[in-house]
């Protein structure tokens, strides 16, 4: 489902302090989110434009969007150096921390190189709450050598994104002890995940709205709906108490678990519970769903999804076709009837599970997500998607409207 694997990526800009709170601000340190929601929703709506590429029409919900991108930034992951500091890199942030003290960058350019001097680089935005040069554009270089991984701030000051970009490479040559304005270059040694099997594995409900965009507050159209407990209808009826998302382009749903990251475990990491239920001829009414996740808010990840029956202009009731999609499987789940049931146990619970052990790992996010897990889940409904086999919206079912999320449970949280 990925695009070519293009070395070199521009990102639209966002506000860096709106990618602070929506990284932040709620989450378990000490943020509050209640001021910052005006600006989170800034930074989910420009994240969701960078994500599109080709456009087509989708009938009744405006212009379909291409989830198809270029392999992330090389070094997306997260690292600590030998000063102290910690880096978690995405696409869309580079975010240092030294001993509490936050430096965040918003990249803009990044080529995966090699570059002039044999080194990778990238051009950011520098936080306007940073501590120097705040409002400035940076550009860092980064090269590997003898097996470790090294990066250069080559320039921290300039007044534009082209003059950091005309900036001379760092010298690539002997990073170790010089080339990075007369010193050495800063090692990065990768952060090591928790083992898999020290991961807590207690069942939890996403309980954070992020985003809903057009959200009407009333009704279905109240996001609470959707982290307020799974109360699915069974297999032959939807459940009612859940949030919809319209089945027009612009329109997501975004969740967290207030306070914690999740990470990668065995078998499936979250179960996203729609509300599909049986037809009387053997077929389901489904309202295909596609899952993303991100570290940072900004930067997402999807899980594969294709539709895959011979002729993908036409619906098909058969959730067998339907590979990678939520909202294929009723749900069994009733936290009223049964509090005490394994939302992850796919035969007494429905709904349908992702393993982050499936996404790409040519794309360095998608890696890293694999790797150190994720903070937020996006839900878009497939129907404003491409099928990037037809070139056209994903097919839906004549009478859906959207997706309707009853809630996502995740396991293997760990505080952040």
């Amino acid at each position: 489902m990925n695009g070519p694997n293009k070395s070199v990526m521009i990102c639209g800009l966002t506000a860096l302090t709106a990618i602070l709170s929506a990284s932040f601000g709620c989450g378990g340190n000490g943020g509050d989110d209640t001021g910052s929601q005006d600006v989170i929703q800034e930074v989910f709506e420009d994240s969701l434009a960078d994500t599109a590429g080709d456009i087509s029409t989708d009938e009744g919900g405006g212009e379909a969007i291409s989830l198809d991108k270029p392999a992330g930034i090389a070094l997306a992951g997260a690292w600590t150096d030998a000063w102290g500091t910690t880096h978690d890199i995405t696409s869309g942030l580079w975010l240092q921390d030294y001993s509490g003290t936050l430096s965040s960058f918003e990249i803009l350019i990044w080529n995966n190189g090699p570059s002039v001097g044999g080194a990778g680089w990238a051009v950011a935005r520098n936080s306007d709450d940073n501590q120097y040069s705040a409002g400035l554009f940076s550009r860092f270089d980064w090269t590997t050598k003898d097996g470790t991984t090294y990066f250069c701030n080559t320039a921290w000051d300039k007044a534009t994104s082209d003059e950091a970009i005309a900036v001379q490479p760092a010298d690539a040559s002997d990073p170790a002890n010089s080339g990075c304005g007369g010193f050495g270059w800063t090692g990065l040694t990768a952060v090591e995940p928790p083992a898999p099997e020290a991961l807590p594995t207690d069942t939890r409900p996403m309980d954070l709205v992020v985003e809903a965009p057009g959200a009407s507050g009333e009704g279905t159209g109240d996001p609470r709906n959707a982290v307020n407990g799974v109360r699915g209808g069974g297999a032959l009826t939807g459940g009612t108490d859940v949030y919809s998302i319209s089945a027009v382009t612009g329109s997501f749903l975004v969740l967290a678990l207030d306070g914690f990251s999740i990470g990668n475990g065995p078998g499936a990491e979250l179960v996203v519970f729609e509300n599909p239920f049986n037809y009387g001829d053997g077929g389901v009414f489904m309202d295909q769903t596609i899952v993303q996740v991100s570290r940072d808010g900004i930067t997402w990840v999807s899980f594969p999804f294709d539709f895959t029956a011979e002729d993908e202009t036409s619906y098909s009731t058969d959730p067998a076709y339907w590979d990678g999609f939520a909202g294929v499987t009723p749900v069994i789940f009733n936290q009223d009837i049964d509090p005490n049931a394994d939302p992850f146990n796919a035969e007494t619970a429905g709904g349908d599970a992702f393993d982050l052990d499936r996404l790409d790992q040519d794309d360095p996010d998608a890696a890293a997500v694999a790797r150190h897990g994720f903070r937020f889940v996006r839900l878009l409904p497939a129907r404003t998607v491409l099928n990037p086999d037809t070139e056209q919206a994903f097919v839906s079912d004549p009478i859906s409207n959207g997706p309707d999320i009853d809630g996502i449970y995740v396991r293997y949280a760990v505080e952040n």
